[in-house]
């Protein structure tokens, strides 16, 4: 209330050309800018928010115009659109600015920020967070066909982003003062998982090939693009690991020092088990599709390691009443791993539970494994009703599995029927299964 009307600050020259008194403005407008939890879509709220988020940065550029050498200035803008991004983008969020606007404002001054102090761990890490988590995500899925300048616009993107976070990273290594060190051992954290998260999702498996050779009994020898993304993923993830929960890889998991860790960690304990599980579960899939034996028992006991690990610290969670989001992708990773060693009752254990297509996809494959008749009709009742889901995004897996189904329990007409009425991107998944 002391500097009302806000919007008339610019006529008290005392205030107007003074920047540490008017960033202090500019940082209280940004934090009563942000909106409250349940208010989202309130209108009175959104239009109050607006003001203050506007205002805050009015009054930080008008720093930044006062000491243009100083990067604290430019970062604070930066930082601010950065926040509006996300809050545009968080599930239940507000919806009331344009996601690709504040990408490009964030952009410039970042550019301007880091131009003033290029080692800056905290905006290097959110220009590469930014840029992976949101910018590459916006672009993917904007809903208009990506010409050949988009795919080369984003490798370009991905390559700033993946700079940007070992930037981040190398600078926090360097540091000798430990308060320093505490200060920005957040952002150390967050840039060793976004980037070993990057590289780890690099390498895409050829998951629904198998699976579909695997029930229809054919060979299948598919070749791996990439891999080395694995091994700079492993050595990111394992820092990351280390620097959280703060023990050896071959050490036994701690459920409750686990616990302790998530009630303070910015990093979930759980992402980042999951992420080793993931990282672990590729590189023993790929050796065993390859038939190759080096380390492929080490690669397999990491995997269910920290797949139950993450697992069993959710469970832990609900024992706790500690909210957490919804996990069944880490059930479903486990399945597949389960799929590979022919454990074909867990499998359906893992994923019995849960409602989403693309895992159902993985219960049904693993009851029809079973051989079990039973079973079979079982795997048919429920890949019925997700082929004729048109939001299924694993609608294609969904109808082979369920050919194969019909093949199986012999009903020949409701197979050709299927597949007449799929398209010509089945016929590969197809030829492997029947």
């Amino acid at each position: 209330k002391l500097y009302e009307p806000l919007e008339d600050i610019h006529k008290n020259s005392d205030i107007w050309d003074n920047p540490d008194e008017l960033y202090e403005i500019g940082f209280a407008c940004s934090k009563m800018g942000e909106p409250q939890n349940g208010l989202e879509k309130d209108r009175e709220h959104l239009k109050t928010i607006k003001r203050y988020r506007d205002l805050s940065l009015r009054f930080y550029k008008r720093c930044f115009e006062l000491e243009p050498t100083s990067y604290r200035y430019a970062s604070s803008v930066a930082y601010r659109y950065y926040q509006n991004i996300n809050e545009l983008t968080k599930p239940k969020g507000r919806r009331d600015g344009n996601v690709s606007e504040e990408i490009e404002n964030a952009h410039e001054w970042f550019d301007k920020s880091l131009s003033l102090y290029p080692t800056s761990i905290k905006d290097n890490y959110r220009k590469g967070k930014m840029i992976l988590d949101k910018q590459l995500p916006n672009m993917k899925y904007s809903g208009r066909e990506l010409l050949r300048e988009d795919f080369q616009e984003m490798d370009n993107l991905e390559d700033k982003a993946t700079n940007c976070l070992r930037k981040a990273i190398g600078s926090y290594e360097s540091l000798s003062d430990d308060n320093r060190k505490k200060y920005y051992r957040n952002e150390y954290i967050k840039s060793l998982y976004t980037l070993g998260k990057f590289y780890i999702d690099q390498v895409k498996l050829p998951w629904n090939e198998f699976l579909c050779s695997r029930i229809g009994n054919k060979f299948y020898s598919p070749l791996f693009a990439e891999t080395e993304y694995l091994v700079y993923g492993k050595e990111l993830m394992e820092k990351c690991y280390k620097e959280v929960i703060g023990i050896d890889m071959n050490d036994e998991l701690d459920l409750g020092l686990l616990t302790n860790i998530s009630k303070k960690s910015t990093t979930s304990p759980v992402d980042i088990l999951y992420s080793l599980g993931v990282l672990y579960f590729k590189m023993y899939f790929i050796k065993h599709v390859q038939n190759k034996q080096d380390n492929i028992q080490v690669y397999r006991s990491y995997a269910y390691k920290f797949l139950n690990g993450a697992i069993d610290l959710r469970k832990e969670f609900r024992k706790q009443r500690i909210p957490f989001r919804n996990t069944d992708y880490i059930n479903n990773c486990l399945a597949n791993l389960n799929i590979i060693d022919n454990n074909y009752r867990e499998a359906i254990y893992n994923t019995k539970r849960s409602k989403t297509s693309y895992i159902k996809n993985t219960y049904a494959a693993a009851l029809m494994l079973t051989n079990d008749m039973n079973n079979i009709r079982e795997a048919t009742r429920i890949l019925k009703p997700i082929v004729s889901d048109k939001h299924n995004l694993s609608r294609n897996l969904s109808i082979v599995l369920l050919a194969k189904a019909y093949q199986l329990i012999g009903e020949e007409k409701e197979q050709e029927r299927l597949i007449n009425d799929s398209n010509k991107s089945v016929d590969r998944l197809l030829e492997l299964i029947l």
